[in-house]
């Protein structure tokens, strides 16, 4: 493996790790706020419970970046829009483990309409909340990633490249038409002065 797929592997790894270690402190902040009517239940079982559903949540949602991505560049869509509809797709799935959850330890079941119906609205919000924290981490990352990076300057239309004395003697740039190619071969090169007569130039030589 080259080094850039080593490099790619790497950033990857450590970006996996990050994310997993932020669902873990918010699987155990959700924890002891206790949501969706979980505070009732010990505060184990809520540790279970709400570390699951993060590392679930997390194996659900996170693939809607790189979908949303592709849909942005390919469409030109806005991606706000693209992140609504995909943590709306994304919250289908996570509601329905919640409620197989629900069953727990008794027979698990798929949830009733009504019960998914019901818990839909929570799952999204604390879905497309949590989702809407790594949009923006991950937002500051790149920039500062950008900051620290090379810049290359390209200078604007019109500015001349520097050039060293010995090469501009050697090839001088062509910046138009030149003064002594346009005067005649047979006055020679001995500029000795310059008269200004309306529109044009006299030019006065050593032989004239």
């Amino acid at each position: 493996m080259d080094s850039s797929g080593k490099n790619k592997r790497k950033q990857l790894t450590r970006k996996i790790m990050i994310d997993l270690a932020v669902m873990t402190i918010i699987g155990v902040g959700l924890a002891l706020i206790g949501p969706l009517g979980s505070f009732v239940e010990p505060l184990p079982n809520r540790l279970i419970v709400w570390l699951g559903f993060s590392y679930a949540g997390y194996l659900i949602y996170s693939p809607m970046a790189w979908v949303v991505d592709r849909l942005h560049m390919s469409l030109d869509l806005p991606k706000a829009g693209l992140w609504f509809v995909a943590v709306v797709f994304a919250t289908v799935p996570m509601t329905i483990l919640v409620g197989l959850v629900a069953y727990l330890p008794g027979e698990v079941r798929l949830p009733s309409l009504a019960q998914f119906y019901q818990q839909f609205p929570y799952v999204f919000v604390i879905g497309g909340g949590v989702t809407m924290l790594f949009t923006m981490l991950e937002r500051r990352g790149n920039t500062g990633e950008t900051a620290t990076q090379p810049v290359s300057v390209i200078a604007p239309v019109g500015t001349q490249p520097v050039v060293s004395p010995a090469d501009a003697l050697a090839s001088p740039p062509d910046n138009g038409p030149r003064l002594l190619d346009r005067i005649p071969a047979h006055l020679g090169s001995g500029i000795i002065a310059l008269e200004n007569e309306d529109h044009y130039v006299r030019v006065h030589t050593v032989g004239v």
